[in-house]
């Protein structure tokens, strides 16, 4: 029509409220796990750490994981729960009499640090890309969290493969979903050796044909 047009717009950097966004549904997510964690009712305490496995692998979008328990004065890991492919592996590197958690330098190195560690390009990362036993399930992404009772280091969970990179927001989410998971299972053991105790005192007085009080 022979009029000059004018386009106008705004751009604007939305990232900081996609992050917000994020954060805000992670959040909702860790405290549904929290709840459900919280009302499971498990077999046992491996059942537990079990069924809080399977959340922290939802929680932060992984494929695999597992939770070791760790001894510091050993120094030793003893693998406790587990994903199908990292089970396969530690059960035929226990079958060898050998302990391949000990091999990988990332556990060692979390522990050593005493602090979560993210690799989102482990094939990068010559340090702990060699650091695995051979055979060991293929790691492409990776973080791996201590778990605190007091100061001590009394487990490791790690989760892997998550499709787009790891976050510091997985490695908080990930590190209070199991500090209070694991505050549960310590809860739990205590309340069993408290009930076995009564029903030993209880079976003993019982079972006695006399009792003698001394005051």
């Amino acid at each position: 029509d022979g009029y000059p047009r004018l386009v106008t717009g705004i751009v604007t950097d939305i990232t900081k409220r996609k992050e917000a966004e994020e954060a805000l549904i992670k959040n909702e997510s860790r405290m549904k796990n929290l709840l459900e964690i919280s009302q499971y009712v498990p077999r046992n305490s491996h059942d537990f750490l079990d069924y809080s496995l399977v959340k922290a692998i939802e929680l932060t979008e992984s494929e695999i994981g597992f939770i070791s328990l760790y001894e510091e004065s050993t120094k030793t890991f003893t693998l406790s729960t587990w994903s199908k492919q990292i089970f396969d592996f530690y059960a035929a590197e226990a079958g060898k009499g050998e302990n391949g958690m000990e091999k990988a330098k990332i556990w060692e190195s979390t522990v050593l640090q005493r602090k979560p560690v993210l690799i989102n390009e482990i094939e990068n990362e010559g340090e702990f890309k060699d650091g695995f036993p051979d055979g060991h399930v293929l790691l492409e992404k990776i973080l791996s969290v201590p778990v605190f009772s007091g100061d001590r280091i009394v487990a490791l969970v790690c989760v892997a493969n998550k499709k787009a990179d790891y976050t510091e927001l997985d490695v908080y989410q990930l590190t209070l979903l199991m500090e209070n998971a694991w505050r549960m299972r310590e809860k739990m053991e205590s309340e069993k050796l408290l009930k076995e105790s009564e029903e030993g005192f209880r079976t003993f007085f019982e079972n006695e044909p006399s009792y003698c009080f001394i005051i």
